[in-house]
């Protein structure tokens, strides 16, 4: 309870790229934040699972204070075959509770790398750049089930704390499961899974004319 509370001190608590919630660039901030609308946010003391259990820190679905390698197998309907993406920690900040990662997208046997950020505000996880998703906010702070908030017309709620997911990398249970309705359902569904003490699993994009899947391979986490 002692670490919690510190946590909940440090980030004010705690997990979109160059804004840091105060200590980061309060322009971006802002933009981003205008864009998201937040619904129904319970005011607990400490996330509660949907079996009734307690996650013990806010940053368990996304442990951004680690060195992790991850190897993702990304298809689509909208090209041939399959493409790697790997990231990988470069760097971590405590002061802004930011994570920097190197992004590598292998295709063809051609490569692209970019910088992927994740960081932690008093309101929820955030990313810039990922994988499947230019920005967005992971998940809210508190992680419960019902949480709900709209971005760009689209409704994103925590689905579970307990979903289950078999994947090449194993398989895993007690995720955090984030399902999206696209454009209020119209332009199609998402459902993200995140693993404790891991971070994203899996994600699955499938809109009106396409349809984008990213599977774990691998990863190692220090």
């Amino acid at each position: 309870m002692k670490r919690f509370s510190r946590l909940c001190l440090v980030v004010m608590l705690s997990l979109p790229m160059k804004a840091y919630c105060g200590l980061m660039d309060s322009d971006l901030v802002a933009e981003f934040k205008n864009n998201i609308e937040l619904q129904v946010i319970p005011d607990v003391v400490a996330p509660v699972r949907d079996d009734g259990g307690f996650i013990t820190l806010r940053s368990d679905y996304f442990p951004i204070d680690k060195k992790a390698v991850y190897v993702y197998e990304y298809t689509s309907t909208e090209f041939d075959g399959v493409k790697t993406v790997k990231i990988e920690l470069l760097n971590y900040s405590q002061k802004d509770n930011l994570s920097k990662f190197k992004k590598t997208v292998i295709y063809n046997n051609d490569s692209s790398d970019e910088v992927y950020e994740v960081y932690i505000t008093a309101d929820g996880v955030y990313s810039t750049n990922g994988p499947l998703s230019d920005r967005r906010m992971e998940f809210p702070i508190p992680t419960v089930v019902g949480a709900v908030w709209n971005r760009d017309r689209s409704s994103n709620t925590v689905s579970s704390l307990t979903a289950r997911i078999k994947l090449p990398a194993g398989s895993f249970s007690n995720c955090l499961k984030i399902t999206t309705k696209i454009a209020d359902g119209d332009a199609g569904i998402s459902k993200r899974y995140y693993a404790p003490q891991i971070g994203l699993v899996y994600e699955q994009i499938m809109a009106e004319d396409s349809e984008h899947t990213l599977k774990l391979v691998s990863y190692q986490i220090e």
